[in-house]
C-alpha cells in the first residue's frame, strides 16, 4: 500500500503515465481503424512504437531529455511509416475494389510492399509498379512515354524485368490453362477461377459468360476463338494469342516486342 501512496504522490509518475497511455491509445486507434488494409511488415513498426512508448516513459519519469527525443523519434518514424504503408495498401484495395486492379495482377505473386517497391526503386529489383507508372499505363492511354519503354534491354536494366522470358513463361502457363478447360477438367467458371486463385491456371482468351458456342457463326468472337485453339494445336506463340496477352500486348504496342521474336 505504501507503494502505491508513493506513487500517487510522485507528480512526474503520473505525467509520464499519463501522457504514455494518451498516445498509446492514438497508436491503437491507428492501427485498429486500418487493420483491413495491413500488409506484411506492419507488426515490426508496431512493435517499434511500443519500444518508443516505453522509453518515453521512462525518459518521462526520470525528466532525461537525452532519453526522451530519441523516443519521440522512434516513435514519429515507426507511425510515420506504418500510416504510408496503410495508405499504399489502402489505393491498392480500392483500386481493385472499383474495378481497377493492379494492371499485371496475373503475373505476380502478391503486390508489393512499400518497402519492396521503395527498395526496387533504388537499388534494383523486380519494379512491376515503376514499369507500370512509366510504361505501361502511358501507353495504354495512348500517351508518351520514355524511349527506354521500347527496348527490352532498357526495361530489363531499369525495372529489372526480362520481359521476354516472363512473355515466354506466361504464355505455357495460358497453354497448360487451355488444355486443362479443353480437356474438362475445368468444367465451369468455378473450378476455373479457384484454378487462377491458386496459381495453378491463369487467364486465357474465353467467351463471355452465356454466349452458346453452338449458336455462333461466322466471325462472331473470332479472335477470341482463334486465340484459344492457337493456345490448343499451335507449339509458338503467334499475334492472335499475343493480342489476349496484355503484357504481350503493350509490349508490342511500345514496339519493345517483335511479333517476328514470337
Amino acid at each position: 500500500m505504501k507503494i502505491i501512496e508513493d506513487l500517487r504522490r510522485d507528480r512526474q509518475f503520473q505525467i509520464a503515465l499519463g501522457a504514455t497511455l494518451v498516445l498509446l491509445m492514438v497508436v491503437l486507434f491507428i492501427f485498429g481503424s486500418n487493420a483491413s488494409y495491413m500488409e506484411s511488415g506492419q507488426g515490426y513498426y508496431f512493435m517499434a512504437v511500443c519500444a518508443g512508448l516505453g522509453l518515453l516513459f521512462w525518459g518521462m519519469k526520470a525528466f532525461r531529455f537525452v532519453i526522451i527525443i530519441p523516443a519521440i523519434l522512434v516513435i514519429v518514424s515507426a507511425l510515420t511509416v506504418s500510416v504510408l504503408k496503410f495508405e499504399w495498401r489502402k489505393a491498392y484495395i480500392e483500386k481493385a475494389e472499383a474495378g481497377q486492379p493492379f494492371m499485371f495482377e496475373e503475373y505476380i505473386d502478391g503486390y508489393p510492399t512499400l518497402e519492396q517497391y521503395i527498395k526496387a526503386s533504388f537499388f534494383g529489383g523486380e519494379n512491376w509498379i515503376g514499369f507500370t507508372r512509366i510504361c505501361a499505363e502511358p501507353a495504354e492511354a495512348g500517351l508518351s512515354y520514355p524511349p527506354l519503354c521500347s527496348d527490352l534491354q532498357q526495361i530489363e536494366a531499369e525495372f529489372g524485368l526480362d520481359m521476354k522470358d516472363i512473355v515466354q513463361k506466361h504464355y505455357i502457363k495460358m497453354k497448360r490453362t487451355a488444355q486443362r478447360i479443353s480437356s474438362g477438367r475445368l468444367k465451369d467458371k468455378k473450378r476455373y477461377q479457384q484454378c487462377i486463385d491458386s496459381g495453378q491456371c491463369v487467364i486465357v482468351p474465353l467467351l463471355p459468360a452465356g454466349v452458346d458456342p453452338e449458336r455462333l457463326s461466322g466471325n462472331d468472337y473470332g479472335e477470341i476463338r482463334r486465340a484459344f485453339w492457337s493456345l490448343i494445336d499451335d507449339e509458338k506463340m503467334n499475334n492472335t494469342v499475343c493480342n489476349q496477352m496484355k503484357l504481350c500486348r503493350i509490349l508490342v504496342e511500345m514496339k519493345a516486342l517483335k511479333e517476328s521474336s514470337f
